[in-house]
């Protein structure tokens, strides 16, 4: 089980933090189980996210009630509430014979939790990434 113990930077100095990951395979599905835990002796504030990135086209997702929902609800990416989940185009330029071109490489998801951590206290986050068969 994936363990990373580092610090956050911020207004008095450096505060302790734990995030813990493990990835579980189920039936078409896979849980994705974070626990982030505050170490210290002080309340802390984190902002934390998770970067998810696809290889989809712009019409080939939508976003409803916490869930990226992708390739027509075959895939789908839920995330624990509450959530403010952003999602941007990734764009490369490339040099053509007369001019740059702009390449849509797909879709980037960022889902941010934000959270009060007393000291010692651990908070559980659980992303589920779920596939039903194609029609």
């Amino acid at each position: 089980m994936p363990r990373r113990s580092g610090h956050l930077w911020g207004d008095g100095g450096p505060r302790p933090l734990r995030v813990t990951k493990r990835v579980i395979p189920r039936d078409k599905a896979i849980l994705f189980r974070y626990e982030l835990e505050n170490p210290g002796e002080k309340e802390t504030s984190v902002v934390f996210g998770v970067e998810w990135n696809f290889y989809v086209l712009p019409y080939e997702w939508r976003l409803e009630d916490g869930t990226v929902i992708l390739f027509g609800g075959r895939w789908r990416l839920k995330f624990p509430a509450p959530s403010d989940v952003w999602a941007f185009p990734l764009r490369t330029i490339s040099q053509s014979e007369s001019d740059y071109d702009i390449i849509h490489q797909g879709m980037s998801f960022l889902p941010t939790w934000r959270m009060q951590l007393a000291p010692r206290q651990k908070h559980p986050l659980e992303i589920t990434l779920s596939v039903r068969d194609g029609e």
